[in-house]
């Protein structure tokens, strides 16, 4: 990965630690790497704010399809869940990419 595109999966993935997803939803610091891998040549254009938005925007758009895919091996879903929970993890990632803003980042880091 480029700093571009590791910037934005660690965003990516602070948001997911403070919003619980892995507990909630069950979704894996991996789901978001394999999308920033599948869409890597175009977040790797962007700027690390707009690499971080349109990540989060692409993980929903993958959600609303109802999985993940594993897009490295034929036919092999890395994220299958119902759709009522692909669906309800969509609107949840669109909120939390609706309401972060550049100057708020620092309240997404861990309490000292």
């Amino acid at each position: 990965f480029t700093e571009v595109v590791r910037n934005a999966v660690r965003l990516a993935k602070l948001v997911s630690l403070k919003n619980d997803w892995k507990k909630l939803f069950i979704l894996h610091s991996f789901h978001i790497k394999r999308i920033a891998i599948k869409y890597y040549d175009i977040l790797d254009k962007l700027s690390n704010w707009k690499a971080f938005q349109r990540l989060l925007l692409y993980l929903a758009e993958n959600l609303d399809d109802g999985y993940i895919d594993g897009f490295f091996i034929r036919n092999q879903d890395v994220y299958n869940k119902d759709d009522g929970t692909c669906h309800a993890l969509a609107e949840v990632i669109r909120e939390a990419k609706m309401s972060i803003k550049p100057e708020n980042l620092k309240n997404l880091l861990p309490d000292e």
